[in-house]
């Protein structure tokens, strides 16, 4: 089942506290192949003040993506959309997963985050990776510090991806924590 919700025009939602803009598009996403990934937005853009620093104070959002098929390969999921009017220096990642072993295997993931440009969000072909290849995550989680391209332009669409055969084990949930500054 896919929940689609419509959203104001740019310039016209009213900002929160932080001025973010809380954009969910999707509560469940259906990929072109049919499955079928629910996002669980858990926290967003609060400013955590322990993480004060020279360039302001450090934000994060908080998703938890399921696959209700339990199958990875080939995901291409939007996730999060930059705030409107700055842009967004991330500065860690902290990833996480929940799932069970196979016969053969420990449960991890292979992934990477994309961000696409406003306006491009069905568009791959301008899509820059954060992470120069593919990061591998498993129970226990994995923090992550170095970036192809950390900084999310204002509005810019942040994809979850995945390749064929990116996980191990049944992967049931992975939970991403984005830590950025503006």
């Amino acid at each position: 089942m896919t929940k689609t919700f419509d959203l104001p025009v740019a310039d016209s939602a009213l900002p929160d506290k932080n001025n973010d803009i809380l954009r969910i598009v999707d509560t469940s996403y259906q990929s072109p192949g049919g499955k079928e990934y629910k996002i669980t937005l858990a926290n967003f853009g609060s400013a955590i003040g322990a993480y004060a620093t020279a360039g302001g104070a450090q934000r994060h959002v908080n998703f938890t993506i399921s696959s209700s098929t339990g199958n990875w390969d080939s995901a291409s999921i939007p996730v999060w959309q930059g705030p409107v009017n700055a842009s967004a220096a991330l500065s860690q990642i902290q990833v996480d997963l929940m799932g069970s072993a196979s016969s053969t295997s420990a449960p991890s993931l292979a992934f990477n985050l994309a961000k696409r440009d406003w306006g491009n969000l069905n568009v791959a072909a301008g899509e820059v990776s954060i992470f120069t290849a593919p990061q591998t995550v498993a129970s226990g989680g994995s923090l992550f510090t170095a970036f192809n391209a950390s900084t999310i332009d204002p509005q810019s669409h942040v994809l979850f991806t995945t390749d064929t055969g990116a996980e191990t084990g049944i992967v049931d949930y992975v939970s991403v924590t984005l830590y950025y500054t503006q």
